[in-house]
Order: C-alpha cells, then sequence, then structure tokens
C-alpha cells in the first residue's frame, strides 16, 4: 500500500539504547542502509521516549527533508535490516501505522550474522570489514572443555514468604526510589522475537510489563519458551488486557518460578542420591 503523507503512525519501543547498540547502530547498520535511514530510527526513537503518541508521516518529511516516497523507502530500509516491524490498518480515508522498533544486534552479531555479515562484507570490502572487526569486536574466550559453575539465586530462601511480608516488603518499596535490577539474564530480544503477537499482543507490551518479564525471567530462571506460556496464560483475549495478577508485579510468575527452582533443585537433589547409590 502506497504511503501518503496525512497517514498516521504510532510508535513502539522497548527500553534504551545501550552504548553497544548505539556503536553497533552508527557503524555495522550505517554500513548495511545510510545515514539518513539511521537518522530515521534515531528520531523514532527518541519521538517514542518523549512520549508522542500519534503523528503523521508528513510530520516525518518535514523534519528529515524528504519527500513521501523517499520516506517511505528508509522506513523498507529499516524493515530490510531488522530494525522495524511495521503494522497497519484502514481507518476511514487514511491507513494507520504502528512502528515497533526494534534493537539493533550488537556489532560482534551483526558481523557473523548470515545475511548482514555477508551484505556489509560485500559493501565495506575486505579491508574494511577487517578493520571494523579489530576496532570494535571484543573478544569471546572459547568455552569448550569448561564447566559453568555460576551460582543461581537460591528460591528456597523464598518459601516462607507469606502475605504479610509481601505487604511489608511493598510498603517498604514506596518509600524508596526503585532501581531497575542489573546483569538480567533472560533474553527479552528472544522473548519477543519467538512470542506470536497472537499470544502477547503489542498493546500489551507495555513498558512496565517488559520490564517484569526481564527481571522475573532473570531471577527465577524461567525460559524464553516457559515464559511464553506463562504469559500466553495471562492474557484475557476477551477484553483485550492482561489478568489482574500480571499487572501487580507479575506475582504468579514468581510463584512459578520459585516452583520450577524448587523442582529442578529437587530432581538434581535425587539424580546425586541415584549417582550415589549406584556405587
Amino acid at each position: 500500500m502506497e504511503l501518503k503523507a496525512k497517514d498516521t503512525y504510532r510508535i513502539e519501543a522497548t527500553g534504551t539504547l545501550n552504548p553497544q547498540e548505539i556503536e553497533s547502530l552508527w557503524n555495522a547498520y550505517l554500513g548495511l542502509s545510510d545515514a539518513v535511514t539511521i537518522g530515521l530510527y534515531s528520531l523514532l526513537f527518541s519521538e517514542a521516549h518523549a512520549g508522542t503518541t500519534l503523528e503523521t508521516h508528513g510530520h516525518l518529511c518535514a523534519l528529515l527533508n524528504l519527500r513521501i516516497e523517499q520516506l517511505e523507502e528508509h522506513l523498507f530500509m529499516l524493515q530490510r535490516i531488522g530494525l522495524l516491524s511495521t503494522y497497519v490498518r484502514r481507518v476511514e480515508d487514511h491507513q494507520d501505522f504502528i512502528h515497533r522498533l526494534l534493537p539493533p544486534l550488537r556489532l560482534d552479531e551483526v558481523l557473523v550474522h548470515e545475511a548482514f555479515g555477508r551484505a556489509l562484507y560485500k559493501k565495506l570490502g575486505n579491508d574494511a570489514f577487517e578493520q571494523l572487526r579489530l576496532r570494535f569486536v571484543r573478544p569471546h574466550y572459547d568455552k569448550s572443555g569448561f564447566t559453568e559453575t555460576t551460582a543461581k539465586f537460591d528460591a528456597q530462601s523464598l518459601a516462607s514468604w507469606n502475605q504479610e511480608h509481601e505487604a511489608e516488603f511493598l510498603d517498604q518499596r514506596t518509600q524508596i526510589e526503585i532501581q531497575p535490577l542489573t546483569h538480567l539474564t533472560f533474553d527479552l530480544r528472544r522473548f519477543l522475537r519467538t512470542c506470536s503477537t497472537v499470544v502477547f499482543p503489542l498493546e500489551m507490551r507495555t513498558q512496565d510489563v517488559l520490564v517484569k518479564i526481564e527481571e522475573w525471567g532473570s531471577v527465577f530462571g524461567i525460559s524464553e519458551d516457559e515464559m511464553i506460556r506463562l504469559v500466553g496464560r495471562s492474557v484475557n483475549y476477551t477484553e483485550n488486557r492482561m489478568n489482574p495478577y500480571v499487572k501487580q508485579n507479575f506475582r504468579k510468575i514468581r510463584i512459578v518460578g520459585h516452583r520450577c527452582f524448587s523442582l529442578r533443585k529437587s530432581k538434581a537433589a535425587s539424580n546425586r542420591s541415584m549417582r550415589t547409590n549406584a556405587f
């Protein structure tokens, strides 16, 4: 469908761009596209975080000094390099779009990507590609032959957690500035790419909900596939909203996560016991 200046759009973006993603955006992705395309992505990202709700594509043309057909081509380019997903519907005399911004891959991921890596190599040539690799790629050590011994959070420490503890804890949280968790291990990017919009509709993917998914998935060791099933059971399709317990800090997911940990710990103990008895 041909894009018109009067066609409206809204932007969906999750999180913020970290320094590595910005580095990749203005190096690898710039090589895959052009400066105007990356500038358009940056503009959309800034509008999303500024709280812009509904605008026309003519607004973008005015800001970037582009004709509407040029803007459409740059939007297509963002889609082709995996930075944008676009959804459209017909509304009376115009089209209404949702532009969903996707986070860029890290630069080292782009260089080894089956499609992007080859496209970038073809465009830059061997020498420039090698210079990019040597300048930006951090070392990754071969871990074959190693056994990971990283300790996980012990969910047993919350085994006696009750409603009284919960009420007191929430009361304390209102008195301090809540800082986001760091060193999160849950792959939110994989979760979003894998989870169908039928299971988890776009309008329910709010920043608050996604932050909670990433935090509880990391703390309780819930895999991305497990989380898809949990979130799928949380969606009220009739009323087109998330069920209340999901909005209340994902308490049910916390309980499920705790049970997952307990079950894994029980199975591990049982396996150790069987191996010991075998000798």
